[in-house]
């Protein structure tokens, strides 16, 4: 029988504290999202991501991917940094999980970063998303056969999207997330994203839509940038807008 190397296709790393205030613009630094050690009202200490003084997510939602396979009822929102397994943000240690579990490779994806396409700053967003790329491109550059990174796009101004797409395939990132429903005024069956959608196929660089990346302003979309926040008609309709855009992209020939 033939060897088979098994390749995980769907891993997120987890974001480290520092990721986008080591790395962001000096003019925007003091808007750059960081982790805070918080407290509940009974006393429990939690780390959470800020931005500009709001709560944006908790560490804990994105430390425990396993346990909804094993017991959701147990998955609790609320962690501390120092309980993520280095695995989530050391590409060494993360090689040697993946081949305990007989993994060889895996292609990464982020855990709170998506849920910044709420942000309703283009600027800001470009900034996060640009601080990303190149945080992910570094953490795959030791084992570059092995990890392989997923950017984040932001397609606000499609022509600059196209410049970033340019440039983080020119890192060595092997496709790029963009917003699974883009602001109302933009929907992908515009002209506006031509050179966007020209740009990835030349590269031959795959665009991935991930539930829970709308951009600020989509009506009736109730994911915020909080998982915790999340109602239960948010939970239950995030497949609506993969299927929405898609479809918008089929019926304006995009993939024609």
């Amino acid at each position: 029988m033939a060897d088979y190397r098994i390749i995980s296709a769907d891993s997120h790393i987890v974001e480290p504290p520092d990721m986008y205030t080591a790395r962001f613009d000096p003019k925007l630094r003091n808007r750059a999202p960081h982790m805070e050690r918080r407290k509940t009202p009974a006393g429990r200490e939690y780390d959470a991501w800020m931005l500009e003084g709001r709560q944006v997510g908790t560490l804990g939602a994105v430390m425990q991917a396993g346990q909804r396979f094993e017991d959701p009822s147990q998955i609790d929102f609320l962690g501390v940094w120092d309980d993520v397994r280095k695995g989530a943000y050391d590409a060494d240690a993360m090689i040697a999980e993946n081949e305990e579990d007989g993994i060889w490779g895996s292609v990464l994806q982020p855990s709170q970063g998506l849920f910044w396409y709420r942000v309703p700053d283009s600027e800001l967003l470009n900034e996060i998303c640009r601080c990303y790329n190149d945080w992910i491109a570094d953490f795959c550059k030791p084992h570059p056969d092995r990890l392989k990174g997923i950017a984040m796009l932001n397609v606000d101004d499609p022509d600059a999207g196209a410049k970033e797409l340019e440039r983080v395939a020119k890192m060595g990132l092997v496709g790029s997330f963009i917003p699974v429903a883009p602001r109302p005024d933009k929907p992908y069956s515009s002209p506006v994203y031509d050179r966007f959608w020209a740009t990835a196929q030349e590269l031959k660089h795959p665009l991935l839509l991930h539930i829970g990346t709308p951009r600020d302003g989509v009506p009736a979309n109730e994911f915020t940038m909080d998982v915790t926040e999340l109602t239960g008609a948010g939970r239950s309709t995030t497949d609506y807008w993969v299927r929405y855009s898609l479809g918008s992209m089929l019926f304006a020939g995009v993939f024609d």
